[in-house]
């Protein structure tokens, strides 16, 4: 999560693929009979950064009842064991989580279909870490206990309100320390390095306060689908309940010039291709049982897109029978009542006194977006899914029509087809640190989709000593291309992986103008790198329509 006009029936019939509308679902029910059936859920949610009784009740009204509360660690504990429930002197009104689960509780007196909360656990103090700059570097024992005693802190104002733990929100994929070149402080996306620790100490604390509430992961931020099947890798299947992804375009993911796309588009944004990947991911280790929560998704775009993207988005998720949760980001622009919005995200525009300390975030007007009325109908449309039903549309990038010709991966004939600060001792590839070994270029066949993966093994001083950063660049002619976008930071010491070894995979879409790529490896810093079974091959995801 990073804090930053007319609809119509017609938006509710946008196209799934090419302008093919999706169809189906049970019968709307009358305005406001919003809720569960035997076998079915409501899976409608959001993100807020202000849960105002008002806010609560427009959302409520639109049928959307699971909400996304963000619980900064650090502005609630900020000294060892004193805990302040609305926040810190000088936090944010944001922080004041004994505002929001009184106003919560509020909104639940007397209520046919109550709302409910997601906890997110986020944000070390930096008492608590080893390391000052390292915001996982912290005991994960200490994040346990404050999950434990914020639990209990709910319960007893609100019994029944929390209805889920999401250990951490977007660190585990996105931590970046600028002042810890090589590595950037990406060991904290390398789970083998924090995070599991975290996430087990983390479930075990939940399942002991209340066996029976999930566990949700860390959302994937920037498409790092690695970081789970690293966490299969060490063996934390057992300590979360659910996968977690975040979905934003390039722009939103931190790049000033990146495009925005619709998520319809083939290419490496692709919605459909990145929810059926994790899920992918999930199976291989026997886990695809698990549901996934689209717990943030968003666009800055007009109100025309956002409720065509809105609701393309809840299409793919409502047929895939892969999700029981999605959560849009956010529901709320709050301004000065004499300014305008500076962000137009959200669905609800909310007037404020002034951006001061004391009033900035007290509600003085609230206004609904066109894309309000695109969620409610498309909820009164939709009232409940079946998560786990067989699914009817996915429909992910299809794989290519042959197989590329990459060089031997496997070393077994040497260093053939490969050049650069690269030398073989038994079958392994050895790279020099520093050093960048490439393959020869091999051809691939563009708009299509390829799964690049590979085993490494790092020895290192520490965690911050060396880092690898694999990629895959394309080629037209002999004219550079571009590259696979891909949040791999993070490969860095894998001492913690089984036998020392790690496999690392990402998914690529060659763009429409390349027709080669070739597999690269840069390793910085000092250390020693050994790389094994690279691969790039077609990848068929379910529900692929056949193109060979």
């Amino acid at each position: 999560m990073r804090p930053f006009c007319a609809s119509s029936a017609a938006l509710l019939a946008v196209a799934w693929y090419m302008g093919a509308p999706l169809v189906g679902g049970p019968a709307a029910p009358a305005d406001g009979a919003v809720g569960s059936v035997t076998g079915s859920v409501n899976p409608y949610g959001v993100n807020c950064w202000f849960w105002n009784l008002g806010t609560i009740n427009f959302l409520k009204r639109a049928g959307i009842l699971h909400y996304r509360v963000m619980v900064p660690w650090h502005l609630l504990e900020p000294e060892p064991g004193r805990i302040i429930w609305d926040g810190a002197p000088g936090s944010p009104r944001s922080a004041d989580l004994h505002f929001h689960v009184h106003n919560a509780r509020a909104a639940n007196r007397d209520a046919a279909t109550p709302v409910r909360f997601s906890l997110v656990f986020y944000g070390s103090p930096v008492w608590a870490r080893r390391d000052p700059q390292k915001v996982l570097s912290y005991d994960p024992e200490r994040y346990a206990a404050f999950i434990t005693r914020t639990l209990a802190f709910c319960d007893g104002i609100a019994p029944g309100l929390v209805e889920a733990v999401e250990v951490e929100n977007e660190y585990p994929t996105g931590a970046w320390v600028d002042e810890k070149p090589p590595a950037f402080g990406t060991d904290q996306r390398d789970p083998s390095w924090y995070y599991a620790d975290i996430l087990k100490a983390a479930s075990r604390a939940v399942k002991k306060h209340n066996p029976a509430l999930p566990v949700v992961a860390a959302g994937i931020w920037e498409f790092a689908h690695h970081q789970v099947d690293a966490l299969y890798q060490l063996g934390c299947a057992p300590y979360f309940d659910r996968l977690n992804l975040h979905y934003y375009d390039q722009r939103d993911m931190g790049n000033p010039q990146g495009i925005r796309v619709p998520p319809w588009e083939h290419g490496w944004q692709h919605f459909p291709t990145h929810l059926g990947y994790l899920h992918e991911i999930a199976r291989r280790y026997g886990d695809g049982g698990k549901f996934i929560r689209l717990t943030e998704f968003g666009w800055r775009v007009s109100e025309r897109l956002k409720s065509r993207y809105l609701t393309y988005v809840l299409d793919v998720c409502r047929l895939s029978g892969l999700v029981d949760r999605v959560n849009y980001y956010q529901a709320t622009n709050f301004y000065e009542a004499t300014a305008a919005p500076t962000d137009t995200i959200g669905f609800i525009d909310v007037t404020t006194f002034s951006d001061d300390d004391e009033f900035g975030w007290a509600p003085v007007s609230y206004r609904t977006r066109p894309l309000y009325d695109t969620f409610r109908r498309y909820i009164r449309r939709f009232p409940v899914w079946t998560p786990g039903a067989p699914p009817r549309h996915i429909r992910p990038v299809p794989a290519p029509s042959r197989e590329p010709m990459v060089p031997d991966g496997s070393f077994d004939y040497g260093a053939q087809g490969w050049r650069g600060a690269v030398t073989v001792d038994g079958g392994v590839a050895c790279l020099d640190v520093p050093g960048r070994m490439v393959s020869e270029p091999f051809a691939v066949e563009p708009l299509r989709l390829y799964e690049i993966s590979f085993r490494i093994s790092i020895r290192a001083a520490d965690a911050d000593a060396c880092h690898v950063q694999p990629g895959l660049e394309y080629l037209s002619g002999d004219a550079d291309a571009g590259a696979a976008v891909i949040n791999c930071w993070g490969i860095v010491d894998t001492r913690r992986y089984p036998d020392g070894w790690r496999t690392v995979r990402f998914i690529a879409v060659p763009p429409a103008a390349a027709d080669a790529a070739r597999v690269v490896f840069d390793a910085r810093g000092t250390g020693s790198v050994r790389i094994d079974d690279v691969r790039v091959q077609g990848l068929t995801l379910p529900g692929e329509r056949t193109v060979r």
